[in-house]
């Protein structure tokens, strides 16, 4: 009698056939006829997303603003309270992510996931335990995957060869999407945003260009050579003449010349640029503020936007918490639900107000019919350690 697996396989081989694996490498267009379908980016725009971050410049900043307020406040190990010993068991994983300098490459992966809608990581484990994490390129990497979207492997491409491959096992590898979807490849934030970030930089050269021609006054002389003998000679002479002209010299001429002042107005630039910026800053939700940008708002408009911007970082957070909770402290656990991978709050106002309910707690009366407790107030506040209150 087959075992429950065997039985499982045989089924779906009277049902499906022997159907190859499929190895999907960006692409260029969607497979209809695909039981699991997916968002992809080809390589060539993943070439184009790694340029941008390396080149710098405001959407290389935006990414790292992402990362850096995902990760500054910090991070923690939760320890699931309807759980006897759950305590002892968070501050244990603590010191195993401690130990694999989870500090060095968390914001690493995260600023990848944002780029690229996904970041990667390789794991090397000695008995369920993360020895070492080694920081990985994305861009470099394929997702194989079956027919059914189940991840096979990632697969890393190296050197640029079709034969330089390196197949990596899902349990070897952390995968962050700050921004899931359907697609195990994420979206990513800067790519959403393409089309503007090619227009800033068309707008961004052409005022170059623009300085550089018309930047500074030009003078437009007109020399009468009508009468010459020897024209070009003549106009040869005269630019000799005018040649060591600067600003603390006057030009003194004969009436056949006539000398016209051109470009003696300033380029104006500001709202090209503002309506380009503003643009990206919207299209990856990101208030300019952050990035060294003031576009032309107040600052109870800047506030509302830097607020409701912390609203969707912790957004964020939950998110990729979740996914490292799933991938790392699950599996050194050896059980889920006994702790979580939690990232400390973004906002130090939050952090205030914590303090100041305490603060107002602290004077009510234990003695009140009507006092809440201790433990409640714990709880809904989130503090841990404290003998009284």
């Amino acid at each position: 009698m087959p075992n429950f697996n065997t039985l499982a396989r045989l089924i779906q081989k009277r049902i499906f056939g022997n159907k190859q694996q499929k190895s999907y490498i960006f692409p260029i267009d969607h497979i209809s006829t695909d039981r699991f379908k997916r968002m992809f980016y080809t390589r060539e725009e993943l070439e184009a997303l790694s340029e941008i971050y390396e080149s710098g410049g405001i959407a290389a900043k935006i990414v790292e603003t992402y990362g850096l307020y995902v990760t500054a406040r910090g991070w923690t190990i939760e320890s699931n309270k309807d759980i006897i010993g759950s305590d002892e068991i968070a501050e244990k994983v603590r010191k195993y992510l401690d130990n694999a300098k989870i500090d060095r490459w968390l914001r690493y992966i995260i600023n990848q996931s944002f780029l690229y809608g996904f970041g990667v990581c390789e794991v090397t484990w000695e008995d369920d335990i993360p020895t070492h994490v080694y920081m990985l390129d994305a861009s470099e990497f394929e997702i194989v995957m079956d027919e059914y979207g189940n991840i096979l492997s990632y697969r890393q491409h190296v050197g640029g060869g079709s034969r330089d491959k390196i197949d990596m096992l899902p349990e070897d590898i952390i995968k962050i999407n700050a921004i899931e979807s359907y697609s195990p490849y994420g979206i990513s934030v800067i790519h959403r945003s393409m089309e503007d970030i090619k227009r800033d930089d068309r707008i961004s050269e052409s005022i170059a260009v623009g300085f550089e021609r018309h930047g500074t006054p030009k003078w437009h002389h007109k020399v009468d050579v009508s009468n010459a003998l020897d024209p070009r000679t003549d106009l040869e002479n005269y630019k000799m003449g005018v040649k060591g002209i600067t600003a603390k010299k006057d030009v003194v001429t004969t009436s056949n010349v006539d000398i016209t002042n051109v470009d003696s107005g300033s380029v104006d630039y500001k709202i090209d640029t503002e309506f380009s910026l503003a643009r990206m800053c919207a299209s990856t939700g990101m208030p300019a503020e952050l990035i060294g940008l003031r576009l032309g708002t107040t600052d109870n408009t800047a506030v509302s936007r830097i607020e409701s911007f912390k609203y969707e970082i912790d957004a964020y957070k939950a998110t990729i918490a979740a996914q490292l909770t799933e991938q790392l402290v699950n599996r050194i656990v050896g059980a889920p639900d006994v702790c979580y991978f939690k990232f400390k709050s973004t906002s130090a106002t939050e952090d205030s107000n914590t303090v100041d309910i305490i603060t107002k707690l602290m004077g009510a009366n234990p003695s009140n019919p009507l006092w809440i407790g201790e433990d409640w107030i714990r709880s809904k506040l989130e503090i841990e350690g404290i003998n009284q209150i």
